[in-house]
């Protein structure tokens, strides 16, 4: 019926057949590279995080004793470097909610281990009541969010919810 009317009568119920997006050029880059329009500075920057990203960290560097892998490239990878991850990198926290609203994580620092070598499948234990599932979001544009001066981000709070939005 909407593609009946958009055909039948596109000036009078709004609908066109340009479907062309304007645009500005050199703003858009491809996943996992420096924008088209970045600086040899922002460039820099980038390469500077894409060489962490692919850094192999050992307990030796500060990497502590419990960890999901040991760069940061190994779970932020999809579509490309800085992505997010397929979903064999969940993982599941879990913990108790006590009275007075105390949160117990359960397992090594709320994360519980999802399979084990001698006994398969874990499952939570039967006081649990709190779960979350987690995946490794991008980080892709999180540069460009950090540029944003704080006081810019402030100006525009609405604490009392004034515009209703």
């Amino acid at each position: 019926m909407v593609l009946a009317l958009c055909m039948g009568g596109a000036s009078v119920f709004g609908c066109t057949s340009d479907t062309t997006v304007q645009v500005a050029d050199g703003i858009f880059g491809t996943l996992g590279s420096p924008l088209p329009s970045a600086t040899p500075e922002q460039v820099a920057a980038f390469e500077r995080g894409r060489d962490v990203a692919l850094r192999r960290f050992a307990p030796e560097d500060g990497l502590g004793p419990e960890f999901n892998l040991t760069f940061c490239a190994g779970c932020h990878e999809k579509p490309a470097l800085g992505g997010g991850a397929s979903h064999y990198r969940d993982f599941l926290l879990v913990g108790d909610e006590l009275a007075f609203g105390t949160v117990v994580p359960r397992g090594k620092n709320g994360v519980q281990r999802q399979f084990s070598l001698d006994s398969g499948r874990a499952s939570s234990d039967q006081l649990t009541n709190i779960s979350a599932t987690r995946n490794p979001i991008p980080f892709f544009g999180a540069g460009l969010l950090a540029e944003i001066p704080d006081t810019e981000i402030v100006s525009h709070a609405d604490p009392d919810d004034a515009d209703r939005d």
